[in-house]
């Protein structure tokens, strides 16, 4: 426990509040940030509108107490009141709220349920326009609004929210898993053998644009026999994705993976990771391919462009053209060398500028401004 002038410095109380505890991108921000704040500093605890997902028990091997805030739905209201109550008996000196939905709740608590600073953290450059107008109204009674890069931040900018009110926070991860896994083999993820992995992870959700890499593999010329796509990942768009690829005639080319634990081997032994978003704020994805030394293909949209310094440390190309995306996939794919020197250059990239410590250590830094 800190010191100050002799006497014992109590552990700020840190509420982080999710719509749900599923493994997505901003719940998996929120396990890593429990895992990596200063424990003689900060007493993490989690709670969920609800709270059922299989992360629960990660968030409490990290050490955090685990709130079901009993919302079912897709409401925030839905578990705005056992919110109040939980802040009630907790009185946290920080509520750090994730999403819309959570951020909703939180302006919905009464003033008077607790003490506490609100921090607010938008993870998704979301080009809804009522999506920002509801954060917006959220944010008036947050003592901090933070973004998960810079582009997030100026799309906040350009919707209205005052510029001086966001503070950049980029996501970090931990980097050694990625980057001391070991390949996958072939065999092991239904491969042919002698053939180039393209990789996709990712929600299967129209946001993540994975129907553009689809038609970008059925061009013509823009991959032969040689190259297949492997797809991690499960959404609602499943079912429909599955149909344009048999309607497209890359089927016998594409593997259904599904959820998959072994993210980190997968890319390993991927030729090149594809993220073909419509949107994003900073994808997880995005910095673990790139902590595994994998040269990216990515769309230049929030986030995406800001990790990726182009043609050096990965590829950018205009998100909806799948010519552009199959371009880029045959450069890489046809051209080793460069494309192994891309995935060293963001390697390096990643491990000094997104780490677990270093997204901490600013998230420390935002709680002691409160």
């Amino acid at each position: 426990t800190p010191v100050l002038r002799g006497r014992p410095v109590a552990r700020r109380r840190v509420l982080q509040l999710l719509p749900e505890l599923d493994p997505g991108g901003a719940e998996r921000v929120v396990l890593t940030l429990a895992r990596h704040l200063p424990h003689d500093r900060f007493d993490v605890s989690v709670a969920a509108l609800d709270g059922r997902g299989p992360l629960a028990e990660s968030f409490r091997a990290a050490g955090c107490a685990v709130h079901d805030l009993g919302g079912r739905g897709r409401v925030a209201a839905g578990g705005a009141m056992g919110l109040r109550r939980l802040l009630r008996t907790l009185r946290p000196d920080i509520v750090h709220s994730h999403l819309l939905r959570a951020h909703l709740a939180v302006a919905w608590a009464p003033c008077r349920a607790h003490a506490g600073a609100i921090v607010m953290t938008e993870h998704q450059a979301d080009p809804r326009g009522w999506a920002v107008r509801l954060l917006r109204h959220a944010s008036r009674r947050a003592a901090a609004l933070t973004a998960v890069s810079e582009g997030v931040r100026r799309r906040l900018v350009a919707c209205g929210v005052p510029a001086e009110r966001v503070v950049t926070v980029p996501n970090g991860i931990e980097i050694e898993p990625f980057a001391t896994a070991e390949p996958l083999p072939a065999g092991a993820m239904g491969l042919p053998h002698g053939v180039h992995a393209a990789l996709f992870v990712g929600r299967l959700a129209h946001q993540k644009g994975l129907d553009v890499l689809l038609r970008a593999m059925a061009l013509p010329g823009a991959a032969d026999a040689s190259c297949h796509l492997l797809v991690a990942g499960e959404g609602p768009e499943r079912p429909a994705l599955e149909s344009l690829g048999e309607r497209l005639g890359v089927a016998s080319r594409v593997h259904w993976l599904g959820r998959r634990d072994d993210v980190a081997a997968l890319m390993k032994a991927a030729a090149v990771v594809v993220l073909p978003s419509r949107w994003e704020g900073l994808a997880l994805t995005l910095l673990e391919a790139m902590a595994a030394g994998r040269p990216v293909v990515a769309t230049r949209v929030e986030g995406q462009a800001d990790a990726i310094d182009h043609e050096r440390t990965g590829l950018l190309v205009e998100p909806e053209s799948p010519e552009a995306l199959a371009a880029a996939l045959r450069r890489v794919l046809e051209d080793r060398a460069a494309a192994d020197a891309m995935g060293r250059e963001a390697a390096a990239h990643v491990a000094t500028h997104f780490t677990a410590a270093g997204m901490a250590a600013r998230y420390a830094a935002v709680y002691d401004g409160c």
